[in-house]
């Protein structure tokens, strides 16, 4: 009777959820883990404020103590720790704080520079200002949050019940699935459910480039390709993991652990490659997966990870990183478990210990595929290789060349002049089409396709700059039309701007261009220009 007392005291006490209190403080930019134009997400003592931009709204910016939100943007509060049941939020006296009460509503009261929330819903520990009708500038935010899952300590006895303690996740299971396509399953690996504008209806949240996602003790970690590797969340409600060409995912395990098999799911997983059925079959600590250079939008709904015990046999694979595509040389790092000695070759043959030992990282000047293998005594890993290519740089007519159908794999770095603007820089999606040749004149050769400016400059090309688009190459067929192009997802680079005469002259599809007595002409439209962009007879 005793140990049932207790027993239902202790479970009355553990019904009734402990408050308690986080606060996040804008003032360290060390809170700060992500800043993005389009987003900034902090975190301290278990709470996450992830701050996004609307289409409309300026660039985050890169400011603390305090921090800034602007009109239009939305606000995500969330509580790892339990559930919202009050916030307080230290506004700056450098903009009104009434703006933050007028965003929130009826659940907000102002009192000075403070406004605190008590949420209509309290069983959440997510609380989202959906959009600021001004500019707002926040200190710090308080949180009280409620159903912790802590028992107080009554100093009584802890009834027996017979059952067993439950596995916490702190050892790793036979086999891990990442799930992307449930709120739940983006928070176990710790990323943000979208909240970011991607257009169309959709939101995205963006993977941090070199960060490890990890769940019960397997880490994900993505480098990008064309574009960031992201949680998309179309305009139906549904979730996947979007992945892009040339871009790489990486599989760790723990110590003492290797990965056997990895199995994706999804609308298409094609584009990536070493899969067999969509599988990936090995031994190993590390695990790289790269995206073709000509890989369409991969679509990943899981990724089912199957881990077992490193046998005493087992050595670890060392693992080779350096810039697969380079100019003129590119650096080459690999890197083994501690205690390991690793050996390469760069001449194709697979390494042995009579091969060149590796102790610092080295430098290739020239196309060359990087072998390498460690080695505990005697014991030898797998085998791992890399292949690292150098880019010569094409003209638009070699470059028209290569563009086969399928594209020619691997990047490419075409130079010339941009002859036509098709589309001018897109804000939303931060790309610009044109067409290029190899002379100014030179007509439709090349169409550079939603290619990336890799600075403001690039933003405002004209008819008359000579650029450098580095990118995959592909023949886009389409009703019987054939379009030579570097690829979406390239890079556009300003070398020299044109002459202020081309510059003033805009023209599209339907231009004609000619020299006439030495000068240039341009007819658009049924219009006559010369250079200065005149209209002329």
């Amino acid at each position: 009777m005793k140990k049932f007392t207790l027993f239902l005291g202790a479970l009355l006490i553990s019904m009734m959820s402990m408050a308690a209190e986080a606060t996040i403080s804008f003032a360290d930019v060390a809170n700060r883990k992500t800043l993005t134009d389009d987003q900034q997400v902090w975190e301290q003592n278990g709470l996450i404020v992830t701050g996004n931009k609307s289409a409309s709204t300026t660039n985050v910016a890169d400011y603390s103590n305090p921090a800034r939100f602007y009109q239009g943007s939305s606000l995500t509060i969330k509580c790892t720790l339990g559930n919202i049941t009050k916030i307080v939020i230290d506004g700056n006296t450098a903009k009104p704080v009434e703006a933050i009460q007028t965003s929130i509503g009826e659940e907000a009261t102002i009192d000075g520079n403070i406004v605190t929330v008590i949420p209509n819903n309290q069983t959440s520990d997510t609380y989202v200002i959906e959009k600021f009708s001004a500019q707002v500038r926040i200190n710090a935010i308080t949180v009280t949050y409620t159903g912790n899952g802590e028992t107080p300590d009554d100093g009584g006895e802890t009834p027996d019940d017979g059952g067993e303690t439950p596995d916490d996740g702190g050892e790793t299971p036979a086999n891990v699935t990442f799930d992307f396509t449930t709120k739940d399953g983006l928070e176990a690996l710790g990323i943000a459910y979208p909240t970011t504008d991607a257009g169309n209806g959709a939101c995205a949240t963006d993977l941090e480039e070199g960060k490890a996602y990890s769940q019960n003790g397997i880490s994900l970690t993505a480098k990008y390709g064309s574009t960031a590797t992201r949680i998309w969340l179309a305009a139906n409600g549904k979730l996947d993991l979007r992945h892009y060409k040339g871009g790489v995912l990486t599989f760790a395990a723990p110590a003492g652990k290797v990965i056997t098999n990895i199995v994706f799911d999804g609308a298409d997983v094609s584009g990536l490659t070493t899969l067999v059925d969509k599988a990936w079959t090995g031994n190993a600590s590390t695990v790289e997966i790269p995206a073709a250079a000509d890989a369409k939008t991969i679509k990943i709904n899981t990724i089912t990870v199957h881990v077992a015990d490193a046998s005493s046999d087992y050595v670890a694979t060392p693992v080779i990183s350096g810039e697969a595509d380079f100019m003129e040389n590119t650096t080459v790092t690999i890197t083994a478990e501690e205690g390991l000695e690793v050996y390469y070759t760069l001449d194709g043959t697979d390494p042995t210990k009579a091969s060149i030992k590796y102790t610092a990282p080295f430098e290739l000047t020239a196309t060359t595929t990087v072998k390498a293998i460690a080695y505990n005594g005697d014991k030898a890993s797998a085998v791992v290789e890399k292949k690292f290519t150098k880019m010569t740089i094409l003209t638009c007519a070699e470059a028209v060349a290569l563009c086969t159908n399928p594209a020619t794999p691997g990047q490419h770095i075409i130079r010339g002049y941009v002859t036509e603007m098709i589309e001018a820089y897109n804000d939303q999606y931060k790309n610009i089409t044109f067409w290029m040749a190899d002379t100014p004149d030179g007509g439709q050769v090349l169409q550079a396709f939603r290619v990336k400016p890799v600075s403001d400059v690039e933003q405002a090309l004209k008819v008359g700059d000579f650029v450098e688009v580095i990118g995959s190459l592909i023949l886009y067929t389409k009703d019987g039309v054939s379009i030579p192009e570097v690829n979406a997802g390239g890079s556009v680079k300003l070398i020299t701007a044109g002459s202020t005469a081309v510059d003033n002259v805009t023209v599209n599809q339907q231009a004609t261009k000619f020299i006439e007595n030495g000068q240039l002409f341009i007819v658009k439209n049924g219009v006559r220009y010369n250079a200065l962009g005149q209209v002329t007879k």
